[in-house]
C-alpha cells in the first residue's frame, strides 16, 4: 500500500457565468402552423421548459407549417460572443410523426450564427443524426470568439414542420 499525504491543495482559475442571451428576444420564422399565432416563433425563447404534457401542446411550442426549407430565427439585439447553443426538441409520440416520434422531424437541421448584414454565416452546424437528433441538443463546437447577432435554425432540402420547444444561446 502506498500513502499520499498532502498538506495543502490550491486550485486557481476563473469562471465567468454564461447567460441565455436569446431569452425574450425578437424572433421570426418562415410560417406559423396556425394563422392565429398560437405556435409563434417567440414561444421558443420564452423560458418555458415545462413538458408539453404539463404546459399543453400550443402553450410552449414554435411550429411552422409543413413547407419546404422551414426556418426559425432569433435576433440577439446586439453582437455577442456566442459560447454555445442548446436546442430543446419536441417530445411527443404521435402517429403523424416519422416513426411515431416527433423529435425525428428535426433530423438534418442546420444551425447558423450570423453577424450584421452579412448573408454568410460565421458558424454553421449541420446535424449528423441519421434518425433522431434527440430531445436536448447541445451545440458546444462553436469556435472560441465567434461573434454573432442572429441565430437561425432550418431544415434545408426537406419539406417538413419545424418544431422547437426552446432555444438558448449562451454568452458571457
Amino acid at each position: 500500500d502506498k500513502v499520499l499525504s498532502l498538506a495543502e491543495v490550491e486550485v486557481f482559475g476563473t469562471s465567468t457565468p454564461l447567460y441565455n442571451v436569446a431569452l425574450y428576444k425578437s424572433t421570426a420564422q418562415s410560417s406559423v402552423r396556425n394563422d392565429d399565432g398560437s405556435f409563434g416563433a417567440y414561444k421558443a425563447v420564452d423560458g418555458d421548459l415545462r413538458p408539453e404534457s404539463v404546459a399543453g401542446g400550443n402553450n410552449n411550442l414554435s411550429i411552422t407549417k409543413l413547407e419546404s426549407n422551414p426556418w426559425w430565427e432569433v435576433s440577439l439585439s446586439s453582437s455577442v460572443v456566442v459560447d454555445s447553443v442548446k436546442i430543446y426538441n419536441r417530445y411527443l409520440l404521435h402517429s403523424a410523426c416519422p416513426g411515431g416520434i416527433c423529435s425525428r422531424r428535426l433530423r438534418g437541421f442546420r444551425l447558423e450564427i450570423f453577424n450584421g448584414d452579412d448573408a454568410n454565416a460565421v458558424f454553421t452546424y449541420n446535424d449528423p443524426s441519421p434518425v433522431d437528433p434527440g430531445l436536448v441538443i447541445s451545440i458546444t463546437t462553436v469556435p472560441f470568439g465567434t461573434v454573432g447577432d442572429r441565430v437561425r435554425i432550418s431544415i434545408p432540402g426537406q419539406t417538413q414542420w419545424l418544431h422547437l420547444y426552446e432555444v438558448q444561446v449562451f454568452s458571457e
